[in-house]
């Protein structure tokens, strides 16, 4: 028999979690940050997380308790309290499979036991590793990354690339790279011996990377699919734009803007969003500006380089000597390291030429001057939930009335609604659970018998 439990990810999108489970083996698919319910008790910076784990985020239903089908705990979560970790013991789970580095899929992974087996592609585990290195705040997951000496993660990861079969209990697990708004992404396809199961993370088809879903597509195809785990984030509604058309758009605003002799361009983008951080990058040479780039991304640009891993990266990545300055204004720890080694400034106001400034934090219109007009273009991936849009509204507003001209231009990380109905009628599983949807009844309407609408925490089980 076949059990799959899905805690996380159910009727919302983000905190993703699913078990599956056949004989003895059972493996865990993310294990992701539910922000809508982090939202509920915590507010980022001025109040999150430090002390309890069993108080803060199971209380709160935060992080869920992880059982079997049959209800037996699985032990998996070390303890945190009054700033010791406590993580001893053995954990009844044979693997922690994660697609990807977005924390609502992978944000809670620390929190686990160091005897858990945690399993991750070589680019999202530089990217996670790196993002922890240099956080200003640090939550109680945050301090659960750490050894001692925040030098070494607690949690080992097992590192994959593309196709890269794994071996875990009697489950056979096969990476497989699909196009997402941040580089090193996967979806799985699982044989467990009895049956054949697919996840598909999160994932599109109208991005840089989009053969390698396609490719995805058609391994599904190749066999008989008895299951597809499949996200929806845009099943309730889509913009169908792709990252051509994106491009095409960001090149046509920023030659606008130079026409009118504007000396200023702000683009918000994620630093993880690689992709949009090149096609800046590249239009920014095309139009001969001057490129600054955020501290943050220029820390994670070098150890993706150090590593080896641009390689594997699909849009142009700058040379940090030679393509671009590094805006910085702190002296200390990591980004004195990129002062002495790099080119930097630490001012917009005064210019010597058309400048392209790739941010990846927020800027304060209040406290700086800077030329008039400034262009702002937002660049940035969908909101999973009300408070964050409504934050952004905000930033929005303080923008315009200090005189930015403000552009919206973005492609989703998801896949579109009339992409996934095809993707799903080609994979023809005979079984389908929505999951990181708000619309799972749309599934409902729209795949009809074999759509199987989950419960939080209640394992659906399958037949051999």
């Amino acid at each position: 028999m076949l059990y799959i439990t899905l805690y996380g990810g159910v009727g919302k999108i983000g905190g993703n979690i699913t078990l599956i489970e056949e004989n003895k083996s059972k493996i865990l698919l993310d294990f992701g940050k539910d922000f809508e319910q982090y939202s509920k008790f915590f507010e980022f910076p001025f109040r999150y997380p430090l002390y309890s784990l069993e108080k803060e985020l199971i209380k709160t239903e935060i992080i869920p308790k992880i059982k079997s089908h049959e209800g037996k705990d699985l032990n998996i979560l070390a303890s945190f309290e009054d700033d010791k970790i406590y993580d001893e013991g053995s954990v009844d789970i044979d693997g922690v499979f994660i697609s990807h580095a977005h924390y609502d899929h992978s944000g809670f992974y620390p929190l686990l036991k160091s005897s858990a087996k945690v399993y991750m592609g070589k680019l999202s585990e530089l990217i996670f590793r790196a993002l922890q290195s240099i956080k200003e705040f640090k939550s109680l997951e945050d301090k659960m990354f750490w050894l001692k000496d925040e030098k070494v993660p607690r949690v080992k990861v097992d590192t994959f690339f593309r196709r890269e079969k794994k071996k875990v209990g009697d489950f056979e697990i096969i990476p497989m790279a699909v196009d997402h708004s941040i580089p090193g992404s996967y979806a799985f396809i699982i044989n467990t011996g009895n049956f054949r199961i697919a996840y598909t993370g999160d994932f599109r088809i109208h991005g840089i990377a989009k053969e390698y879903s396609f490719e995805f597509l058609e391994e599904l195809k190749r066999e008989r699919l008895d299951l597809l785990i499949c996200e929806g984030t845009n099943l309730g509604m889509s913009k169908v734009e792709s990252e051509e058309k994106v491009k095409i758009e960001i090149e046509d605003a920023i030659k606008r803007f130079l026409n009118l002799k504007g000396k200023l361009i702000i683009a918000e983008v994620r630093s993880t969003d690689i992709d949009r951080v090149g096609d800046f990058f590249d239009i920014g040479k095309r139009f001969d500006l001057d490129i600054i780039i955020s501290s943050k991304l220029a820390y994670l640009i070098r150890e993706i380089r150090k590593e080896g891993l641009d390689k594997r990266i699909l849009s142009p990545l700058p040379d940090l000597k030679k393509d671009v300055k590094i805006f910085n204004r702190k002296e200390r720890g990591w980004e004195k390291e990129l002062a002495d080694n790099y080119s930097t400034v630490n001012s917009l106001e005064v210019l010597e030429k058309p400048t392209l400034f790739i941010d990846t934090s927020r800027i304060n219109p209040f406290k700086i001057s800077l030329p008039k007009p400034t262009l702002y273009i937002l660049s940035i991936s969908e909101h999973a939930f009300e408070d964050e849009e409504i934050s952004q509204e905000r930033f929005l507003n303080s923008l315009i009335v200090n005189g930015f001209l403000v552009y919206r231009i973005h492609s989703s990380g998801h896949i579109h609604a009339l992409d996934l109905i095809n993707f799903v009628k080609e994979a023809k599983p005979r079984y389908l659970i929505p999951i990181h949807t708000e619309y799972p009844l749309a599934f409902k309407e729209l795949f009809k018998d074999e759509v199987i609408i989950p419960e939080k925490g209640k394992s659906i089980s399958f037949k051999c």
